[in-house]
């Protein structure tokens, strides 16, 4: 499965039901028929603006088309990653691995990254974006998983959350979230889950 390039504004209007997607990659949305960038930014700012300032919202639009640019990930992945790990909201708690060894800081959620700065705002939401797209030295981002998952985006999405992954059910979190996949493909159909 190889989206489009990064600048081209391909895809559906979006929209529908919220659909259960389970079983193995070929179960989830070709990206044939994921939204339009431009329509999933428009929907998605809406989201962000209720916790982030404009210019916050736009320092993190910036940083998905300068990251999408340069590892050549689709946009559309890396904004629906961010939704689904924090809504867009650059103050999201950091969470802690019950043994206090991992911090998932960030737009991202990633493995020991970089926080949220009001003293560099611009700079610290481009190194949120990224730490989830290019990795930590602690831990992988969407690069190195699409590279271990022969470009699959499913199944890289599958162990970005999980850091296993089931190929036969991409709803099976091995303890993390089960929804995690689907909701992504949701959001990238232009049918958000929440």
């Amino acid at each position: 499965m190889n989206p489009p390039s990064i600048g081209a504004d391909e895809g559906t209007n979006g929209g529908g039901p919220v659909i259960a997607y389970s079983g193995p990659a070929s179960n989830f949305p070709d990206f044939k028929h994921w939204q339009k960038w431009s329509l999933m930014w428009a929907r998605n700012e809406k989201i962000m603006l209720i916790n982030d300032t404009p210019e916050y919202v736009e320092y993190i639009k910036e940083a998905i088309q300068t990251v999408a640019g340069e590892t050549k990930i689709d946009r559309r992945i890396i904004l629906c990653t961010i939704m689904q790990e924090s809504q867009g909201n650059v103050h999201v708690r950091t969470t802690i691995s019950p043994d206090g060894s991992v911090r998932n800081p960030g737009l991202m959620q990633t493995h020991n990254g970089v926080e949220f700065s009001t003293g560099n705002a611009k700079g610290s939401i481009l190194q949120m974006v990224r730490d989830g797209v290019e990795g930590t030295k602690y831990g992988d981002g969407l690069t190195q998983l699409l590279n271990r998952y022969d470009n699959n985006i499913y199944e890289a999405l599958r162990g970005y959350n999980s850091g296993s992954v089931d190929k036969s059910n991409l709803s099976n979190g091995l303890g993390a979230t089960n929804s995690y996949v689907s909701d992504i493909a949701n959001r990238l159909m232009g049918a958000p889950p929440n």
